[in-house]
């Protein structure tokens, strides 16, 4: 029995085929890294992160360029700093676009929570995210600051009061 990892490999098979194997079973495995992996709500939130992205990149001239690959450093630090502020503070329909201002604005954790969605849907084309330094998983020192900042304007969080048992 033949247990070499390449036991499918036929020296012979012309390139294409070869091509045409590895393809079909890299789309197979993508297949199941999108529908099984992860549930419909994160895939949900990146899509909705997505496409209020699109909305900002519109509104601000680079429509054409959503992974801001013609921009300089200083470009991108300036889009992310100013999408941020404007997840926490508008209010979006449900194809995106944006209503207005909202009253409260969002806590951190959706802040948050959005460049993590987005940053991940950067990575899924391919692109780097200007979340990120490159070619490390820390956030830029630009971005750290900022949800700090709204981390200390958040409302307090309400906790539970303890029930005591009766004797």
């Amino acid at each position: 029995m033949n247990t070499s990892p390449l036991r499918f490999h036929r020296p012979s098979a012309s390139l294409p085929f070869r091509e045409k194997f590895v393809l079909d079973n890299a789309r197979t495995a993508n297949r199941r890294i999108i529908c099984d992996a992860r549930g419909e709500a994160v895939n949900k939130k990146e899509d909705r992160a997505w496409r209020r992205w699109i909305t900002f990149c519109e509104s601000s001239g680079v429509g054409h360029d959503p992974f801001l690959t013609t921009l300089p450093d200083r470009g991108k630090e300036l889009l992310i700093k100013s999408f941020l502020s404007l997840y926490r503070t508008a209010s979006w329909n449900a194809t995106g676009g944006l209503k207005g201002i909202r009253r409260t604005p969002v806590v951190s954790s959706t802040v948050r929570y959005a460049a993590s969605s987005l940053a991940a849907a950067f990575r899924h084309h391919h692109k780097h995210s200007p979340f990120h330094e490159q070619g490390h998983p820390h956030l830029l020192p630009l971005v750290r600051p900022l949800l700090k900042a709204y981390d200390n304007v958040d409302p307090p969080t309400s906790p539970q009061t303890p029930i005591t048992p009766n004797p």
